[in-house]
């Protein structure tokens, strides 16, 4: 008999490995990918509150408050945000925004965005109820918002002033404390010279 010919496939040993190594890649391969394409459609109601974001950030600027519904802070009717993976957006009475999602994993889910007001700047807090897997890297933690807050007082004088810009701001004030904020009662707009 040839050798040549002899040898012409593989032996049922060797596909049987092949197959089985394909099979484990593919375990792993599979789940990741799918977390990872949750991920990105989590995106979406992300982005939809983003606009929301510049909406309240806009109405804390001017006012030194947060806005109470969608009308005060000029966004459109709640339901009107509706996509495919959001059913609405809504501004809570604290100022937070909340946005309900739908569709698939993110059915019964929702995303809250909790804006803090410190010294002029607002920062925002993100935080959700889907799987830690399903979020992305903005949202990940726990974090828990109920978004019953006040406004954050870091200037350690024991009162809640908003610190820029009012009849007791902090920033005009008449006591010298080497901060080179200046002397004399001002409107707290600028910082003095000295």
């Amino acid at each position: 008999m040839d050798r040549s010919k002899a040898h012409l496939g593989f032996t049922l040993i060797e596909l049987l490995i092949a197959t089985s190594i394909i099979a484990s890649l593919a375990a792993i391969a599979i789940p990741v990918y799918s977390n990872y394409q949750t991920r990105i459609k989590f995106s979406e109601p992300l982005a939809i509150a983003s606009g929301a974001k510049d909406a309240v950030s806009i109405y804390a600027t001017l006012n030194g408050r947060f806005p109470s519904s969608n009308s005060q802070a000029a966004l459109p009717a709640p339901e009107s945000y509706a996509s495919e993976y959001v059913e609405e957006l809504s501004i809570s009475p604290e100022g937070c925004i909340v946005v309900t999602m739908g569709g698939g994993v993110f059915d019964g889910h929702v995303l809250i965005l909790k804006p803090t007001l410190h010294r002029g700047s607002v920062m925002w807090a993100c935080s959700s109820t889907l799987e830690e897997k399903f979020k992305t890297r903005a949202c990940r933690g726990d974090i828990a918002i109920n978004c019953r807050f006040e406004e954050e007082d870091d200037d350690d004088d024991g009162d809640d002033d908003d610190d820029y810009g009012d009849d007791d701001d902090d920033y005009g004030d008449d006591d010298d404390d080497g901060n080179g904020k200046g002397k004399g009662k001002g409107k707290g707009k600028g910082k003095g010279k000295g």
